[in-house]
């Protein structure tokens, strides 16, 4: 992709984050009020996902992370952690999700594959989450490539 067909991207993601998409906050926070990570490995992937449809990149922050905490405190600067959640965002924005069976990963984390629909087209990726502070789960990684290229090449 161009530069300036990725900066204009990035600027139409960054006002349909302000703007809040034009659609009502319906992700549901981690924890239920805005705590951080999700109580079990599935709910974690359940969250993000909704996050993700919903655009809610404080939200997001927050079930993003590592075995370390959510993404919010991982030192990012706001501006990059942003791009980042946005990036998620436009490469993961889906009309319906199919997660299917836990896998293990590594000693403690899980795996999930996940279907993702977008109109008529379906793609698959893989979604790993990790156990946290607390007993908290978050979602760790997914695999944006090449799963989801032709999703994340989209205007």
């Amino acid at each position: 992709m161009k530069l300036a067909t990725r900066m204009a991207a990035v600027a139409a993601l960054l006002v349909f984050a302000a703007c809040g998409g034009g659609q009502p906050d319906t992700a549901p926070r981690p924890g239920g009020s805005g705590a951080a990570g999700a109580s079990s490995s599935r709910s974690a992937v359940d969250t993000f996902l909704s996050t993700i449809k919903a655009g809610d990149l404080q939200a997001l922050a927050l079930i993003w992370g590592t075995a370390e905490g959510p993404a919010r405190d991982a030192g990012f600067g706001r501006e990059e952690l942003e791009q980042r959640e946005l990036i998620m965002v436009w490469c993961m924005n889906h009309d319906a999700a199919t997660v299917h069976g836990e896998l293990p990963h590594g000693e403690r984390g899980r795996a999930y594959r996940v279907d993702l629909t977008r109109g008529q087209r379906t793609r698959t990726t893989t979604m790993y989450t990790v156990p946290g502070p607390g007993g908290r789960w978050y979602v760790e990684n997914v695999d944006l490539d090449p799963a989801l290229r032709d999703f994340c090449r989209e205007r």
